[in-house]
C-alpha cells in the first residue's frame, strides 16, 4: 500500500491496519503533520432546535436538563431566573434576530462562558417577547449522556413496576465506579438490577 499514500491520513490509515493485525489492546493511530486550522469555539444551548416552516421561526423542541449543580452538566436554559420552556419560539440571539434563513450557531460563536441575551417568545412574533442572560456551554456531552441515562432509567422503572433499578457504568474507572456505587446503595431494595456497559469507555 506504500506506493499508493498521497497523504499523511492515507498513512495513518495503513498504521492503523498495522495495530488491528497486531491485536494489541490500548494502542492507538495519533495524528502526525496535518495542518492545524485555528478553531472557533460555538456556543451551545443545551437545547434542540426544530424549524417551524409556517412561521418562519426556530422552535426550543428539547431542553436538556442536566445537574446545575454540576459544571460539566450545566444546562444553560434551566438555571434560576431563566424561564425559558420547550415549545418556545426562538426570536433573537445575542442581538442578532433569528429565522430560519439564518444558522442560529452562527451568532454564537466565541460566546462559551459569556453572559448573552436570548428572546423568546410562546408565538411567532415579537410583542410580548421575554429576554433572559445566558451563557451558551461549549459541549453538550455530558447533558446528552445524562439524557440518554435518565430516559432508560425511567423506561425501566416504569416496566418492570418499579421492581428492576437501571444503572449505565461509562467506563472502568473512577467515573464508572462511582456510578456504580450510587446505583448500588440507591437500589438496594429492588429485586434485580440491569447493569448497562455499552458504549464503555475502558480504563
Amino acid at each position: 500500500l506504500l506506493p499508493h499514500v498521497s497523504h499523511r491520513a492515507d498513512l495513518d490509515y495503513i498504521f492503523g491496519e498495522l495495530v488491528g493485525e497486531s491485536n494489541t489492546g490500548h494502542c492507538y493511530v495519533n495524528w502526525g503533520d496535518f495542518p492545524r486550522v485555528k478553531r472557533v469555539d460555538t456556543g451551545l444551548l443545551g437545547a434542540e432546535l426544530q424549524p417551524d416552516k409556517k412561521a418562519g421561526r426556530y422552535i426550543i423542541g428539547k431542553i436538556y436538563r442536566g445537574e446545575n449543580w454540576n459544571k460539566t452538566r450545566l444546562s444553560p436554559l434551566t438555571v434560576q431566573g431563566v424561564g425559558i420552556k420547550e415549545g418556545d419560539y426562538l426570536i433573537s440571539l445575542n442581538k442578532h434576530e433569528v429565522t430560519l434563513k439564518d444558522n442560529p450557531y452562527k451568532f454564537l460563536e466565541n460566546t462559551v462562558g459569556k453572559r448573552i441575551p436570548i428572546v423568546v417568545n410562546d408565538k411567532p412574533g415579537k410583542i410580548g417577547a421575554r429576554t433572559y442572560l445566558i451563557k451558551p456551554i461549549k459541549t453538550e456531552k455530558e447533558l446528552r449522556y445524562f439524557d440518554w441515562v435518565e430516559t432508560r432509567r425511567k423506561m425501566v422503572d416504569k416496566l418492570s413496576g418499579g421492581k428492576i433499578g437501571y444503572i449505565h457504568v461509562p467506563d472502568t474507572a473512577v467515573e464508572g465506579n462511582r456510578e456504580l456505587f450510587k446505583g448500588m446503595y440507591a437500589y438496594y431494595d429492588k429485586q434485580a438490577l440491569i447493569i448497562d456497559d455499552r458504549n464503555n469507555r475502558g480504563g
